[in-house]
């Protein structure tokens, strides 16, 4: 029953939050702080609820590096949750178009600022990758990718698409991974103290000079470096 409950009012508060932000989102559309806001309110109203103890390893990693391009793993549809707290300050995010269609977090992704991709269509692919790169570097960004392309609850990470390190190398940004620790695998919503969770900034990966062909290079350092940290947070 308490996993039921916790579940139910992790979705109503996707919805309460869109209600509580809408509003300023209308009047500032598309203002990069919208992302960060609709993030730090939605971590207020449910972390509470879920029972998780909640850590977060060197976040001034984040906060020396802007503009930058953040890759992390992910897991489970409770990965909102997780990052809004680490994430939840100077980011936009690169999603599947199809959150368009998600009642009230479409709207907010939409008017957050954020960049929707259409991964069958390389050209509009492509496309959304060049207004990526425009938003971060004239606001002074970081751009959030998952480069495993959808959830992933085994242990081992999926391959990497080449998106995120293409923008990386475009802009000649540092790749900034992070690793989530794998709560999805241990944790249980039907007790009061469920599980414990923790975001982990890893150091950045200068891309200065680099070519399109060091994509696949740059996208092997960070999900080696990823699975790395992963493997040290289960031991620790």
């Amino acid at each position: 029953m308490l996993k039921l409950l916790r579940m139910g009012y992790f979705y109503l508060a996707v919805i309460l939050t869109a209600l509580l932000v809408l509003p300023i989102f209308l009047v500032r559309p598309f203002n990069p702080k919208n992302t960060s806001l609709f993030l730090r309110v939605f971590a207020k109203l449910t972390l509470w609820s879920t029972g998780l103890e909640y850590e977060e390893i060197d976040p001034h990693i984040l906060e020396e590096n802007r503009p930058s391009i953040l890759v992390g793993n992910h897991q489970h549809n409770m990965d909102t949750l997780m990052v809004s707290l680490a994430l939840s300050r100077h980011v936009i995010f690169l999603g599947k178009k199809e959150i368009l269609r998600v009642p009230f977090l479409g709207i907010c992704f939409y008017l957050g600022g954020n960049v929707f991709i259409d991964r069958g269509n390389r050209r509009k692919a492509l496309k959304s990758l060049q207004v990526v790169r425009q938003k971060l570097e004239e606001k002074g960004l970081c751009v959030v990718i998952f480069p495993e392309g959808t959830r992933n609850g085994g242990e081992e990470l999926l391959p990497f698409k080449r998106g995120a390190f293409i923008t990386a190398i475009q802009t000649q940004l540092p790749v900034i991974p992070f690793a989530v620790s794998q709560y999805a695998r241990t944790m249980d919503l039907s007790k009061k103290d469920s599980g414990k969770i923790a975001v982990k900034f890893l150091d950045p990966i200068p891309t200065k000079g680099m070519t399109m062909g060091d994509a696949p290079a740059l996208a092997k350092m960070s999900r080696d470096a990823i699975e790395k940290a992963i493997k040290e947070m289960v031991q620790s």
